[in-house]
């Protein structure tokens, strides 16, 4: 036992980290507006409302000339929807869900990383803990986003072209080719960017061979384009596809942008890197660059990897920094070729593999006590939460009210509401039963009755 221990040290620290920054908000209430909606969407497709190519949000939601929801492409939703129907409508189904897709995201790091590092020290666990310590990658497996989804296929795609340069295999190629198209299929162009590895390999590995790089890279963009003009010949998919394409994503682009500055994904990379940028530069700064000994073709590919991954949304002033979720794997293990051997060497030693051992065991003691005791905690919005839960109380499920126009851009509150009792908000009045306002707001005209509804920041009236 203790030497399975001993073996497994640095991997009881991952988990504890795990536990601490994943897990101990997973099974609280409360929850990123974003990954609310992705929820409320797949419940719904569990349950048949909506389709496939025409998922449903709510039967006020309208954008572009259409009901349905496709801010993004399907198969993400649809495979949340299996779990709401394996599970039910618990909130805990779409915790289950993101933590799935980080277990995902977990073992094929572990893959790609054994590709390149079958050594004894089992040393995956080391980017793992510089990946997870990144705040936004916690946060985002936190909350249900939809990088998530899309980075499984993104790794997958990278490991299974991975392992055709390595066999040769065509299958492995067109594995990888398949992965593409399903990343796209969660979350758009950004799921792209595995179309770039060939050329990024044969340039850091076999350079003179460059130009087969790029014929791989166009075949996979060809593969692409096959897949698309099949799925075209549905004409439910032509209407999904095309709507999230022109209606949404090229008008977000030009009317809806998030910042002004281009290089806003930049500084927010470098933010999010804070901590492995540090720890590279102190090994540096201790043993010097030339006394660190890395694999620079490993690092060098994870490297520019990461940044086929990332830095393509700069052309876009659409920029948020969970959006680098799916490049940050490689990031982490850029950051893990380059200090594992300063790091290896630290750890070896037979005292310090004991104490090691002990802060390991004593961390992840710590980690789980605190994730036990946020059960039934909120981990966000907690006052809102109270006034969702009292709204339960006092609406017939899947009601739609009417709401004061300051209202309608409460996503928060209406999707909580939609997530946990099917209600949904209404601007206008007519042949409403309840309206909602918020409670410095003045008594409505008509014949509305002020309900005894204990809420602390809105006012629920009932049509007399």
């Amino acid at each position: 036992m203790m030497q399975f221990l001993l073996r497994n040290r640095n991997w009881i620290l991952f988990w504890a980290l795990v536990i601490l920054l994943v897990i101990a908000t997973l099974v609280q209430d409360g929850m990123f507006m974003d990954g609310q909606q992705y929820a409320i969407v797949a419940k719904n497709m569990a349950v048949g409302e909506g389709s496939f190519w025409h998922p449903f949000l709510s039967p006020t939601w309208y954008k572009a000339g259409s009901g349905s929801f496709m801010e993004h492409p399907p198969l993400g939703f649809y495979l949340q929807s299996i779990f709401f129907r394996l599970f039910g409508e618990s909130m805990y189904t779409e915790r289950a869900y993101s933590f799935f897709t980080m277990l995902v995201a977990v073992s094929l790091i572990v893959l790609i990383w054994k590709e390149f590092h079958s050594d004894e020290e089992n040393s995956a666990w080391l980017p793992l803990v510089i990946w997870i310590t990144i705040p936004v990658c916690f946060w985002s497996y936190s909350n249900n986003l939809m990088e998530n989804t899309m980075g499984m296929f993104t790794l997958m795609s990278i490991l299974f072209q991975l392992r055709y340069f390595i066999s040769r295999n065509i299958l492995w190629f067109l594995l990888g080719a398949l992965s593409i198209v399903a990343a796209f299929l969660c979350k758009g162009i950004p799921g792209l960017f595995p179309i770039a590895f060939p050329f990024i390999w044969y340039w850091v590995y076999a350079k003179e061979n460059l130009q087969k790089g790029i014929y791989l890279s166009v075949g996979l963009l060809l593969f692409f384009l096959l897949a698309m003009f099949s799925l075209i010949l549905i004409p439910e998919a032509t209407e999904s596809l095309s709507f999230y394409f022109f209606d949404r994503l090229l008008f977000r682009i030009e009317s809806e942008p998030t910042t002004t500055n281009h290089f806003t994904v930049i500084v927010d990379l470098i933010s999010q890197l804070g901590i492995a940028i540090g720890i590279c530069v102190l090994i540096v700064m201790v043993n010097g660059f030339k006394a660190v000994s890395f694999n620079r073709k490993q690092f060098k590919l994870f490297l520019f990897l990461g940044i086929s991954a990332s830095l393509p949304l700069m052309a876009t002033g659409v920029q948020r920094d969970f959006y680098l979720v799916p490049s940050l794997p490689f990031y982490a293990m850029a950051a893990g070729v380059f200090i594992k051997m300063p790091v290896i060497n630290l750890l070896s030693g037979k005292r310090i593999r004991k104490w090691n051992l002990v802060v390991a065991m004593l961390f992840f003691f710590i980690s789980v006590t605190i994730a036990s005791s946020k059960i039934g905690e909120c981990s966000r919005d907690k006052e809102l939460l109270k006034d969702v839960y009292a709204l339960t109380n006092c609406i017939p499920k899947k009601e739609v009210i009417a709401v004061e126009e300051e209202l309608l851009q409460a996503w928060s509150l209406e999707f909580y509401l939609l997530r946990h009792h099917g209600v949904s908000f209404h601007g206008g009045k007519a042949n409403k039963r309840f309206l909602l306002q918020r409670i410095s707001s003045e008594q409505p005209e008509g014949t509305w009755k002020k309900t005894p509804c204990d809420l602390k920041n809105y006012t629920l009236f009932c049509y007399d």
